[in-house]
């Protein structure tokens, strides 16, 4: 059996597979293999698939467009399409595709897709302004802030899922728009006298209204001018201020209110001054000198002198006192040793002297004269470097005997140096300076004491040398004593002596014999000695125990504790001497004995702090080992001892062997170290008595003190000084024992408090400010400590008003208000007169004022009406119906002294009803008559219909408010304001299909011109343009149409075999790239505009052939076969071997080169059919 296999895949698993509509199975990894016994297997089978997928739905396009919303605010319907809601979206349906198999084939299935266009329903929140059915209604914006929002729209999709999207809402910031600031500046007078003078500000304001973005309530504002003043005057505040007039002139300030570019003025005139004059003072010299203290080596000092008298005036008798001076020139005299005076100089020559010396000079002038004296200072030598010192050494005698004897050494140093004085050349001389050098020993063997040398016999027989050197600061001289070699001088010898001797129980040793003389060193008594001469005599035993042989006497060992003796004898001429070898008797020979051991011990260890006693104990044994004479049995023996009882340290005391402490009169422990003591064997034991402590009383109660240093402050103020304590006390013991205490005192710091009366407590210190009253004031201060008190009363005297003197009236007056609207109204006058004197208590501290009140009498000039001549009368103006502000001086009077105030009425201003906005328009002609729009938003057409080419088109406007108004608001006094508006007004939001300018038209009034510049239109059907424009957030559209641009013809650029590889040359019409050509082909292009832009690039290492060209040509836009006539200009070869020409209405170029680096070969204007067409042909860059 035999089957056949088709393949069939398919995208998505589970999708059924049916061959001729029966199933054959499901896809599964995306692919099904359906096997046919051939017997059955057709040659095709029609492949359909059984399955879904679900739609789907492309969401991507439902958006919000962030939008700019402007300061006025406005209503925005999202429905529309034109609005920033985009509602529509895609859903895309899926069916299997279906096909044809064949047997042993794959068929690849498909889902084939359709996308169905919908759109979404929405609704809309947001959080800048209100939505009310999906309309956006935002609010003129009454600030200088721009405002954010979010606009947030939940889409509904048509498979009720939704979707949430939010933009950003930004409105402008708000602007105030302004009319124009009034200013209004007055003062209370204009005139003021030479010796000076205040004048007062009455009025300084300026004054405005604006709206919002120019829309919507009328707000109203003020300001206060800036205050400027130039002239003779000053600004103080609001107070203008003349100083005393010096000079003989009038002079005048003028006061300048400024705000914002304007500004207004008021002049204020001061009389002329005059100097009033003193009587001339007495004439006065003055004198001085550059320098009073001239150098010891000369020098000179110049004189100064004045002599001038004086006179004061003020100007006008008040302010600052001036002063007139008149000099004169004083006559000099004076005369002393070393010194000259020449005309103002002092001249002093070199001083040789150590003492200073004057000169003293006098001014005299008009009989009054005064000295100053010129000191020329002590002169000094000034000395040159000491040359190096001369040292000089001697002695009274260089050479010493060979007894002894001594020399005495002299030195001495000098050295020169020049010196002048104060340093003038020639001055001075030489001076010599002596020392005196120090004298040491450098060698020898002589004694050497400053300044004496000495010697001893000479007991040599070489002779001696000593040096001694003289040294003073780095310079020395030696000299050498010296002392002669010494000779020994003998006497006669003695008889023979003879010695024997032995060595005790050991042999003889043998025996001698000597014979002496005498000698001395140089015959000097003393100084020599003995001299010996020796023999050896013959020995010989004369008796006893021991046996005798060469020269030795030999014993066995003594073991008795007898002595055994033999008598040698020494025979030398006939001299003998006998000599005995002794054996000693026997004894017991011992070792060493061995160390002690030492026993010590107490009774108690630790004695009570109170004190008490120990008792020692203590003991020591030792041996040792013996034989008979070194040899033999070894035997022990022992011993016993009785150390010494010591103490090492500490406080206890030691009786005996009985160790005592005291009271411990300390809060720490303490011990003693005892020590037990045989030979240097020692054992030591330590005795502690406990610490101390203190036992005490009761404490007693606390006693507090307090008392004063004062106990009275006079009325003016003062202090006292606070002394105060507490103390409290209790005895004490140490360890109990009766007596060996004391008492201990604790001292506290009692809190200090003090009650009413007037005094203040800082620290110890009470004080008192001065008694403004006339009692007398007590205050308590208390001490307290642990509720013991002790108290010191202080009191202060009673005060007393100590009275100055009545000042002179014054008095003042003033206005409520002081300004009075334009529209007219009343001021109610205030015055009073008062004068015043003041007092202190006691007559220090502070000043206190009282007061007389009188009443003035009103007086009035001006314009105001005032209705009564005492306080609390009226000032009244009727409506001000001009432009400038008025004022009435109102004085008040009282005992001959007055003071005045200036009320103002306010200048009259117009009040403005609502402005109507008028949009004139006069299309394309300012001639005409012009149509007025006072409707928004307002849309106009353009009269002229724009032609297809890039052109311009200008429309005129007259922008203008009209406004009805009133003085002061009063009905029927005004009239009608007209202002109108100019480019800067004017804001374009929107241009559709054009650019658009601005500007005045010139020659015509108050005219605006706006000018649209219209690109070619290269559609084939007409086009409207339009800006969307406001003026003060009032709206208009202007609109036009251009007409339709119809294609011009067709520019055909044909690769005539110009390049001799077969290579794409790219063609750009106004830098786009349309085309590229081959060889032999040519290339089509619709031309609607002109000129145009055509560019041609021919690729870098290509070789152009010879025969080769590139040709251009504008045909009919019909398609067929006509060529517009054709004109060339313009042509430029910068290239080699490159030709343009025109043949038959077709531009060839023809080139024999090689391409290389970027250039151009050619370019020319062709000109067909009223088309321009600019041509370059390059090498590619």
């Amino acid at each position: 059996q035999r089957f056949i296999s088709y393949t069939v895949t398919f995208p998505t698993d589970g999708v059924k597979v049916l061959f001729d509509g029966i199933e054959k199975g499901v896809i599964t990894n995306g692919k099904l293999v359906v096997l046919i016994d051939d017997t059955e297997a057709k040659d095709s089978y029609t492949v359909t698939f059984k399955g879904s997928k679900a739609s789907t739905y492309d969401t991507s396009t439902l958006t919000v467009v962030n939008s700019s919303i402007a300061n006025t605010g406005g209503v925005y319907d999202l429905k529309l399409p034109t609005s920033s809601v985009k509602s529509g979206y895609k859903r895309t349906d899926y069916a299997s595709s279906t096909g044809s198999i064949t047997n042993g084939s794959t068929y690849a299935g498909t889902w084939i897709e359709t996308v169905v266009n919908l759109t979404a329903s929405f609704t809309s929140s947001t959080t800048l302004g209100s939505i009310s059915n999906n309309v956006l209604t935002i609010l003129n914006n009454e600030s200088t802030n721009a405002k954010s929002g979010t606009l947030t729209v939940i889409f509904t999709l048509e498979n009720k899922q939704t979707k949430e999207v939010s933009a950003a809402l930004n409105q402008a910031a708000g602007a105030k728009v302004y009319t124009d600031w009034v200013l209004d500046l007055q003062t209370d007078g204009t005139s003021v006298e030479a010796k000076g003078g205040t004048r007062t500000v009455t009025a300084n304001i300026a004054r405005r209204t604006y709206k919002w973005n120019n829309t919507g309530t009328v707000y109203s504002e003020t300001a206060t001018p800036t205050l400027s003043i130039s002239g003779s005057a000053s600004l103080s505040g609001n107070q203008i201020k003349f100083t005393s007039n010096e000079s003989v002139s009038a002079r005048s300030a003028t006061l300048t209110a400024s705000y914002v570019g304007l500004s207004k003025t008021v002049t204020i005139t001061q009389q002329a001054g005059a100097k009033v004059y003193s009587a001339w003072s007495a004439w006065a010299v003055s004198i001085s000198a550059s320098t009073q203290t001239i150098a010891a080596s000369g020098g000179s000092s110049t004189i100064t002198t004045n002599a001038s008298r004086s006179r004061t005036w003020t100007w006008n008798g008040v302010g600052t006192t001036h002063t007139d001076t008149e000099t004169a020139t004083p006559t000099l005299s004076g005369s002393a040793g070393g010194f000259t005076l020449n005309g103002k100089t002092v001249t002093a020559s070199n001083n040789t002297t150590t003492n200073s010396r004057s000169i003293t000079i006098t001014a005299a002038s008009n009989s009054v004269s005064k000295s100053i004296t010129i000191t020329q200072s002590a002169g000094a030598k000034v000395y040159g470097n000491w040359s190096a010192w001369t040292v000089n050494i001697s002695a009274d005698k260089t050479s010493i005997g060979a007894t002894g004897g001594t020399a005495t050494i002299s030195t001495s140093a000098s050295r020169t140096r020049s010196y002048t004085w104060n340093g003038v050349a020639g001055s001075g001389g030489t001076e010599t300076g002596n020392g005196s050098p120090s004298l040491s020993k450098v060698s020898g063997s002589g004694n050497w004491t400053s300044p004496k040398v000495t010697y001893g016999n000479n007991t040599s027989t070489s002779g001696k040398l000593t040096v001694i050197r003289a040294t003073i600061d780095s310079t020395t001289k030696d000299i050498t004593i010296s002392q002669s070699a010494g000779v020994k001088q003998y006497s006669a010898w003695s008889a023979w002596t003879v010695n024997i001797s032995n060595s005790g129980n050991v042999a003889a040793s043998g025996g001698s014999s000597s014979r002496t003389r005498t000698w001395t060193w140089n015959g000097v008594s003393g100084s020599g000695g003995t001299e010996t001469g020796t023999g050896t005599p013959t020995l010989s035993k004369v008796s006893g125990a021991g046996s005798f042989a060469s020269n030795k006497v030999s014993y066995d060992n003594n073991t008795s504790t007898s002595a055994r003796s033999t008598v040698i004898r020494a025979t030398m001429d006939s001299v003998t001497k006998d000599t005995t070898v002794t054996q000693n008797a026997g004894a017991k020979t011992y070792s060493s004995w061995g160390a002690w051991s030492i026993s010590l011990s107490a009774n108690v260890t630790t004695i009570a702090a109170a004190g008490g006693n120990a008792t020692l104990s203590t003991s020591a044994t030792r041996s040792r080992t013996w034989q008979w004479n070194g040899t033999g049995t070894t035997y022990t023996e022992n011993a016993s001892g009785s150390p010494t009882l010591s103490k090492v340290n500490g406080a206890a005391s030691l009786s005996g062997s009985t160790v005592s402490y005291g009271n411990n009169t300390s809060t720490s422990s303490r011990s003693s170290v005892f020590r037990a003591t045989i030979d240097s064997a020692t054992k030591d034991i330590t005795i502690s008595q406990s610490a101390g402590s203190k036992s005490y009383g009761s404490w007693s109660s606390w006693s507090v003190y307090c008392n004063a240093n004062s106990y009275t402050v006079p009325a003016a103020g003062g202090s006292v000084t606070i002394n105060y304590g507490a103390s409290r006390s209790r005895s004490w013991t140490w360890n109990g024992v009766a007596g060996s205490g004391g008492t201990e005192t604790e001292n506290g710091t009692p809190n200090l408090s003090v009650g009413s009366g007037g005094g203040t407590l800082s620290g110890n210190t009470l004080s008192y400010s001065n008694n403004t009253s006339t009692s007398v004031r007590r205050t308590r201060v208390t001490a307290n400590y642990n509720g013991a008190i002790d108290f010191c009363d202080i009191e202060q005297r009673a005060g007393t008003k100590v009275y100055g003197n009545w000042s002179g009236w014054s008095v003042n007056i003033s206005a409520s208000p002081t300004n009075i609207a334009a529209a007219g109204g009343s001021s109610t006058i205030t015055c009073s007169a008062v004068r015043s004197r003041q007092y202190t208590w006691n007559g220090i501290g502070q000043n206190f004022p009282e007061t007389e009140n009188g009443s003035p009498t009103l007086s009035k000039s001006g314009d105001g009406t005032l209705n009564g001549t005492t306080s609390g009368s009226k000032l009244t103006y009727g409506n001000r119906t001009a432009t400038t502000s008025r004022s009435t001086t109102v004085t008040a009077t009282y005992s001959g002294v007055s003071k005045s105030i200036n009320i103002t009425q306010s200048a009259g201003a117009r009040s403005y009803g609502a402005k109507v906005y008028h949009t004139k328009y006069y299309g394309t002609n300012p001639d005409g008559s012009g149509l007025d729009f006072t409707g928004y938003p307002y849309t106009n057409e353009i009269d002229t219909v724009a032609d297809a080419n890039t052109i311009s088109i200008s429309v005129y406007y007259r922008l203008y408010t009209t406004q009805l108004w009133t003085w002061n608001g009063v009905a029927g006094s005004g009239g009608t304001k007209t202002v109108y508006y100019n480019p800067d007004d004017v804001n374009v939001t929107n241009k559709v299909n054009c650019d658009v300018s601005v500007a005045n038209a010139f020659n015509y009034a108050s005219m605006i011109i706006i000018t649209f510049k219209l690109s070619a239109n290269n559609s084939n059907t007409a086009r409207e343009y339009k800006i969307e424009w406001n003026w003060l957030n009032h709206n208009v559209i202007t609109k036009g149409t251009q007409r339709a641009n119809p294609m011009r013809g067709r520019l055909v650029i044909k690769n005539d075999y110009f390049t001799s590889q077969n290579i794409a040359l790219p063609i750009y019409l106004d830098s786009e790239n349309v085309d590229s050509i081959y060889k032999g082909e040519a290339s089509y292009n619709d031309i609607k505009k002109t000129p145009i832009g055509v560019y041609v690039y021919i690729p870098t290492n290509i070789s152009i052939m010879n025969a080769g060209k590139l040709q251009f040509w504008f045909e009919n836009k019909d398609g067929g076969v006509s060529k517009y006539t054709c004109t060339l200009s313009n042509v430029s070869t910068p290239s080699n071997n490159v030709s343009v020409s025109n043949s038959n209405n077709i531009i060839s170029v023809t080139a024999n080169t090689t391409t290389s680096s970027f250039t151009i070969l050619c370019q020319f204007t062709m000109t067909s059919n009223s088309t321009v067409f600019n041509v370059r042909v390059l090498i590619e860059p």
